[in-house]
């Protein structure tokens, strides 16, 4: 099965994924109960797929991003960004796809419902974070159909106070556990 197709198993796969990274104090079942938040970019198609107009780069917004309606004690979003690998067969017959690289966006404003191509709102901040001591890039691998972009967006209650540094684990783990809503859509280069 390859990432272009995803089914609803997949997705569901991918969100797992997601919610299963750093430690497990928050399940994806309590995600799951959050108020959804409409999450998309008008550039993915139905099937997920970016077009190839659209180059990946670090650093920046590469695909526009737009959402809907905000919870009205929404203080800040930040998006979260993971790369993942080729699903894989794991033990008991499910299939796990590898965390490859991570990004966030903070410090978005609630009265933004949209992020353009190449721009980043003022007072917002990029950030990458390794897993263990790799550092990967969060763009796919150029020609790969089978790796996975999922993008998450948490609208907190409170502004967050993140310094250099201090982007871990864990810092994932707190957004989750401190969303108020959630959105979060997959897509890939096909």
């Amino acid at each position: 099965m390859g990432i272009r197709h995803l089914t609803t198993a997949s997705v569901a796969l991918l969100a797992v994924a997601v919610a299963g990274c750093g430690s497990t104090t928050t399940t994806s079942t309590a995600l799951e109960r959050k108020p959804r938040i409409a999450f998309q970019s008008p550039v993915v198609s139905t099937r997920g797929a970016i077009p190839a107009t659209f180059k990946c780069s670090e650093n920046r917004i590469w695909i526009p991003l737009r959402w809907g309606t905000l919870p009205t004690n929404t203080k800040e979003l930040v998006i979260y960004i993971a790369r993942f690998g080729r699903p894989e067969s794991a033990p008991g017959g499910t299939a796990r796809a590898a965390l490859i690289a991570q990004e966030l966006i903070i410090g978005l404003k609630p009265t933004l419902h949209g992020l353009a191509v190449g721009k980043l709102p003022h007072g917002a901040l990029i950030g990458t974070y390794e897993i263990g001591n790799k550092r990967a890039s969060i763009c796919p691998v150029k020609g790969s159909s089978q790796e996975g972009v999922v993008f998450g967006l948490y609208a907190l209650a409170h502004h967050q106070q993140i310094s250099k540094g201090s982007q871990s684990g864990g810092l994932l783990n707190k957004l989750r556990a401190e969303a108020v809503a959630v959105g979060s859509f997959t897509a890939n280069y096909s």
